[in-house]
């Protein structure tokens, strides 16, 4: 199996710190960010969403999960929420 990764990405970290502990036998393949070489095509190609860190075992690739928008609260829902609590907070004094 290959990781590829780059040190800069905080995900990428979480991921060399448990493959560090747990799956040592692992190869790495660092995808340097700073050039863009994770938007080129022979990166693309294993993951089209140009992220890292990805798994890739023979011919299957697993990008890192994206938290799907729909249950990640907007700013304006965050915003409306710490508005109303501390409206409640204040009429209660």
């Amino acid at each position: 199996m290959k990781v590829y990764y780059h040190p800069v990405s905080t995900t990428s970290r979480i991921v060399m710190l448990y493959a560090a502990q747990e799956a040592p036998d692992l190869e790495f393949q660092v995808v340097d960010l700073l050039t863009g070489e994770h938007l080129k095509p022979p990166y693309a190609t294993i993951n089209p969403n140009c992220l890292v860190p990805v798994l890739e075992e023979g011919t299957f690739a697993s990008p890192r999960a994206r938290r799907s928008s729909s249950t990640s609260p907007t700013r304006k829902t965050r915003r409306r929420t710490r508005r109303t609590c501390a409206n409640a907070h204040a009429s209660t004094k």
